[in-house]
């Protein structure tokens, strides 16, 4: 039989070559002569995230990645937590993991039933590297529906099987690691040797699994012990276990039943609540001389919906809040500070008056009066229209950005006259036990929903610029988060189920030709599990309708 060949484009070091129909990523690398300070762990192959296992059969184009890129710390990560769970259930078969929440470079998980005690972190650690040094495969096999069921009721993971038979396919994925079956939706490396560093520590009721950064592969990040944001999460966590939502199969078996409309009304009155308790601490903080609320938090917390919905709430107690927006208090644009590639840098605190500002606020604190000037965006100057603002004795004023929290901002006002308030989507619903959903995918997708509708632009454009705000986040907003005297979580376990209708045509319209196709196929993988809610019953002040459109409120 005359053999067949495949013409495949290496992207990294832009060859052409000819190989072998049914050779697989890992003979390829071994034809291509890349130099890479890590290891490649996976591959996009034209747009799309494949494991380095996967078969060339056709004529492709192949861009090879590590720990370094974004995907291929993803797939790094997702094995470790692969070994994690070979090596708990090797060791402790009787206890149930439960990958939780992530944390900064890893992921807190806890063994339910089990104390925690530094030889658990010994025996786990142990085994791991046992598994990492075995090289073992990692094997990925699509099967029949029954199969996979069967496979995941002998090995009793109920979790895995709500989710199939809440969202039934004809097929399903399955990952494999000895005698092992689990599926990380996602791309995991080739086998066990690729995972190099790890470590694990106590932590709260459970333990952290911390993987290198991608930034520094070569070592292991210190513990960022974010005590306020990881209470959130906790206690977001615990009511959903209580309203048996914990996780996505069980949700997807409540809205099967016809309780979605009961889901989000529960769900609503759950942040209306958060919303009065909130107020109430405002209150008492007013009455001891507070008269700033700042308020911040990263892209698509949904913060315009909740100040709006906070002024609702202090007008109850007889409060009349101002609004301050920080846009008018950009400086010039010619005299705006350059990013390293010599464009105007708008993110960084130096974009903006910082004396005007702390000035105007000062006055405003002290009973003066200040006229608030007007930026304009088309002309890129600063302009005065006789904006006169005085605070009353009821009066609030309450100031939104990005910056708020940093110290800097407000320097001159004392500390017992500010509360400020951190806002963000902490997502605690989880797949499964062993994956959990992301906080930056649920505000990603309420992007690309808000994006489309209100600023028409494209899914591909959305994800393009993902890329530089999550890097502004990381210098603005993260490193002041713990600055909060309060953190609301503006995420609705019900929301992925509800946004999936508005972002499924947005994702599929990403073309395979752009780089961006990947991540809009990983996100589709994601929704891929959830079964819809129609958003009719979703009421017009909800944190959802600032993403969907049809809010009571204006933007």
């Amino acid at each position: 039989m005359k053999k067949q060949f495949c013409k495949v484009r290496c992207e990294n070091n832009s060859t052409e070559i000819f190989v072998e129909a049914g050779t697989t990523l890992l003979d390829m690398l071994k034809m291509v002569d890349l130099n890479s300070e890590h290891r490649f762990i996976a591959a996009y192959v034209n747009n799309e995230s494949k494991d380095l296992n996967y078969v060339i059969y056709e004529n492709k184009c192949i861009y090879f990645i590590d720990i370094t890129h974004f995907e291929g710390y993803k797939v790094y990560e997702r094995t470790l937590n692969f070994l994690l769970v070979k090596a708990s259930r090797e060791l402790f078969p009787s206890y149930d993991l439960k990958i939780k929440y992530s944390i900064a470079h890893g992921s807190y998980f806890e063994l339910e039933g089990l104390e925690v005690s530094d030889v658990i972190v010994k025996q786990l650690s142990g085994r791991i590297k046992e598994l990492i040094n075995a090289d073992l495969p990692i094997l990925r096999d699509k099967m029949y529906h029954k199969e996979a069921d069967d496979i995941y009721e002998k090995q009793g993971m109920q979790d895995k099987r709500r989710l199939l038979h809440s969202n039934p396919h004809l097929y399903t994925t399955i990952n494999q690691l000895g005698d092992l079956h689990s599926y990380f939706y996602g791309t995991l490396a080739p086998s066990t040797g690729y995972i190099s560093l790890f470590d694990i520590q106590s932590f709260y009721d459970g333990y952290y699994l911390i993987s290198p950064s991608k930034s520094k592969p070569d070592e292991i990040s210190p513990l960022i012990d974010s005590t306020k944001i990881f209470d959130v999460m906790c206690r977001h966590k615990k009511l959903l276990e209580v309203l048996d939502v914990a996780d996505v199969g069980s949700l997807n078996q409540l809205i099967n039943s016809g309780k979605s409309n009961e889901l989000i009304r529960v769900g609503e009155v759950i942040q209306e609540n958060t919303f009065s308790y909130l107020a109430h601490q405002v209150n008492n903080r007013c009455e001891q001389g507070v008269k700033l609320v700042l308020i911040s938090g990263p892209s698509s917390s949904g913060k315009t919906t909740f100040s709006n919905r906070l002024t609702i709430q202090l007008m109850v107690f007889g409060y009349k809040p101002l609004v301050i927006s920080m846009d008018n208090y950009f400086v010039n644009r010619v005299d705006s500070p350059l990013d390293s590639e010599g464009n105007y840098d708008f993110d960084t605190l130096e974009s903006l008056d910082i004396d005007l500002f702390n000035s105007h606020i000062d006055k405003l604190v002290n009973g003066e009066t200040v006229e608030v000037p007007h930026y304009n965006f088309v002309t890129g100057e600063r302009e005065w229209h006789g904006t006169n603002m005085t605070l009353g004795d009821r009066n609030i004023l309450i100031i939104e950005g990005i910056h708020v929290l940093n110290p800097r901002l407000t320097s001159t006002i004392a500390s017992d006259k500010k509360f400020k308030i951190y806002v963000s989507a902490l997502t605690t619903i989880s797949l499964d036990d062993h994956t959990r959903m992301s906080t930056t995918d649920n505000r990603l997708i309420r992007r690309i929903v808000r994006d489309s509708a209100y600023r028409n632009h494209s899914a591909e454009q959305t994800l393009k610029r993902w890329a530089s705000v999550r890097r502004g986040e990381h210098k603005y907003i993260f490193p002041f988060q713990d600055n909060a005297d309060y953190l609301f979580n503006t995420s609705l376990f019900f929301e992925f189920s509800v946004l999936k209708k508005y972002v499924l045509p947005l994702l599929f319209a990403v073309p395979n030709t752009a780089r961006e196709y990947s991540e809009a196929r990983r996100l589709l993988s994601i929704l891929d599990n959830f079964v819809s809610i129609d958003s009719e019953m979703i009421p017009p002040t909800s944190i959802i309708r600032e993403f969907i459109g049809g809010s009571s409120f204006d933007y």
